[in-house]
């Protein structure tokens, strides 16, 4: 009687199966895995061909989201099969998937791979559903043979045809979809999903605009190397841009801040110009009212000294320059000016400013008369003196930079107080 290869294939598989699934009990054998860093229960489960449920079981782990490296796992081996569970495929080589299966476990039974199984069934993942209908076998092409040939001898033979089959079958089948999107699955890290599509963790960040490892189950990540090219030129773009847009508004914010200071600058130099011409006209209404006084200076018999010639004698070194610490007509500051002029009209007075204000009495600004000292600060504390020249005038050694000169009372510069002399 001729049968075909077809048919003895189909035969030798399920007795094969079945062979397998005797010679297997008693071969389960337990073995340690120390775990290591950045490994998962999908990985392991993969790694030593069992299931991420097993693993769980086994090891009585409440969460397969969380494991410690250098923690201890038991790797359970197949579990013995039953002769009973003998798995069988019928005439197409199509199983029929049962409660408790596995691909790892109908790859054992079919002396298979459970990536050929992916390939064959077209699966992009390990779940399968009881029921679903599963190829475990390449299909084979019927070529006669010998009534008279015996099975012993024919054995080594089928086998040599299989695997010839399973390769030729391997290199025809079909070419999966290409997978764009994938399913965080629990116990997925972002190492684990980047290293299963050939990418690496930063380039599935960029994919999936992800700022940290952190993503969860369920989670749909695009897995496209495609777009990769695309959404980094866009990353690029966006850091470009946003740098520009800095580089402009700080250009912005420098050149408000020149303009402003540029304008602060104006203002001051007008300022400083009005002021100075306001000396300057001081000073000329000074000395034309100078030059209109008598000669002979009027005596009041209340002052110990002529107030007249303490006024000519100030007067005479207008234009000496401000020096400071300066008493003498190379340049003065502003108590050496008024103990150098009141010395030169024959009264001695003491050197600096606070203790020039107890040479007499104090009096108020308006109750000044010329001659009178006039002060600015606080009494026993002040930081300016001049001699009063009368009708609101003064005069003075000023500051570093100008010399002695005829100032105005005014409120943008108002003696504090004053001292009878």
């Amino acid at each position: 009687m001729k049968r075909s290869v077809k048919t003895m294939v189909g035969a030798s598989l399920a007795a094969t199966a079945a062979i397998a699934a005797f010679q297997s009990e008693g071969m389960a054998k337990a073995e340690t895995y120390t775990i290591k860093f950045g490994d998962t229960l999908s990985e392991l489960a993969e790694q030593f061909d069992t299931t991420i449920a097993q693993l769980r079981d086994d090891n009585q782990i409440e969460n397969i989201d969380l494991i410690y490296a250098g923690d201890t796992l038991e790797i359970n081996a197949a579990k013995p099969a039953q002769v009973e569970e003998t798995k069988t495929a019928d005439e197409n080589n199509m199983y029929t998937v049962v409660a408790g299966d596995t691909l790892s476990k109908i790859a054992q039974a079919f002396q298979t791979t459970v990536n050929q199984l992916r390939n064959w069934n077209n699966l992009s993942g390990d779940l399968i559903l009881v029921g679903q209908q599963l190829k475990v076998a390449a299909d084979a092409q019927a070529e006669p043979v010998a009534n008279n040939v015996n099975v012993e001898a024919e054995a080594p033979a089928k086998v040599e045809k299989v695997e010839t089959e399973q390769v030729e079958a391997e290199q025809t089948a079909p070419v999966q979809a290409k997978v764009t999107d994938y399913t965080v699955q629990p116990g997925d890290t972002l190492s684990g999903i980047a290293a299963q599509f050939g990418l690496t963790v930063d380039q599935l960040q960029t994919l999936n605009d992800l700022t940290s490892d952190f993503i969860y189950s369920g989670q749909s990540l695009s897995v496209d190397a495609d777009q990769l090219a695309a959404k980094e030129q866009a990353k690029a773009q966006a850091e470009a841009a946003a740098k520009a847009q800095a580089e402009k508004e700080a250009q912005e914010q420098a050149a408000q801040a020149e303009a402003a200071a540029k304008a602060q600058a104006e203002r001051e130099a007008q300022e400083q110009a009005a002021k100075q011409q306001a000396i300057e006209q001081a000073q000329q209404q000074a000395q034309q009212q100078q030059a209109q006084k008598p000669a002979t200076p009027v005596v009041n018999n209340n002052q110990t000294q002529v107030s007249g010639s303490v006024l000519d004698i100030a007067a005479s070194y207008l234009g000496t320059p401000y020096v400071w610490g300066g008493s003498t007509p190379n340049g003065f500051d502003c108590s050496g000016f008024v103990q150098y002029v009141y010395a030169q009209a024959g009264r001695q007075l003491s050197r600096t400013t606070q203790t020039q204000e107890y040479e007499g009495t104090q009096i108020s600004v308006s109750n000044a008369k010329p001659g009178d000292l006039l002060f600015w600060g606080s009494y026993g504390n002040a930081y300016h003196v001049a001699i009063y020249v009368g009708n609101g005038q003064y005069i003075h050694a000023p500051q570093p930079g100008e010399s002695v000169s005829y100032g105005t009372i005014s409120q943008y510069f108002m003696p504090s107080f004053a001292v009878s002399m």
